[in-house]
C-alpha cells in the first residue's frame, strides 16, 4: 500500500509492508525501515531504541513528533482532524497557544458538563483552565502531564 506523508514540508512516498496497532514497516526510497512502539517514551528504529515523545496533533491535521532531539512535522493528506478547512470539532479542545500541560483533571471515560475543567495548561509563566465546551464524555486526552504543545494542537475530544 503506497501512502504520501508530508515530512517537515516534504511531500514522500512510503510503501507501507507491514502494520500493526503498536509497529509499521515500510519502504522509502529504497531503504526499509521498521518502528516498533515499546512504550509511550521509547521506540525501536530498525533494532535500535530511541527516546519517544507522544504525538501532538494539530489543528490543520499536523503531527509533532520528538524522538531523541529531533523534531519532527509529518501529515498524511485527506487526514485532517476537524471539520473542512481544518477547525476543530465541537468537541474538540486545543491549546490557545505554546506551553506545557502542568495538569490533567479529568480521564478518558469521564462525563463532563459544559464549562467543567479538563486540564491546566501552562504558558507564559501563567496557568490557563482549558474547559469542556459541551456536555459529553472524554473520549480521548492526547497529552500527558509535562508535555510540550504548541499553539493550537488538539488537547482533548468530548463525544
Amino acid at each position: 500500500m503506497n501512502k504520501k506523508i508530508i515530512f517537515n514540508q516534504e511531500e514522500l512516498e512510503i510503501h507501507i509492508t507491514d502494520k500493526s496497532a503498536n509497529s509499521i514497516q515500510f519502504e522509502l526510497n529504497g531503504k526499509e525501515y521498521r518502528f516498533q512502539r515499546n512504550n509511550d517514551s521509547t521506540i525501536e528504529l530498525n533494532g535500535k531504541n530511541h527516546k519517544f515523545q507522544t504525538q501532538k496533533f494539530n489543528k490543520d491535521g499536523t503531527i509533532q513528533v520528538f524522538v531523541d532531539d529531533m523534531e519532527a512535522y509529518l501529515s498524511m493528506p485527506g487526514k485532517v482532524k476537524g471539520k473542512k478547512g481544518g477547525a476543530a470539532s465541537e468537541g474538540s479542545l486545543q491549546s490557545p497557544m505554546p506551553g506545557k500541560i502542568f495538569k490533567v483533571l479529568k480521564e478518558v471515560g469521564a462525563e463532563v458538563k459544559k464549562d467543567e475543567p479538563i486540564l491546566i495548561l501552562e504558558a507564559m509563566k501563567m496557568e490557563h483552565t482549558i474547559k469542556a465546551q459541551k456536555d459529553g464524555v472524554i473520549k480521548s486526552i492526547f497529552f500527558n502531564e509535562g508535555e510540550q504543545v504548541v499553539g493550537g494542537a488538539q488537547l482533548c475530544e468530548i463525544e
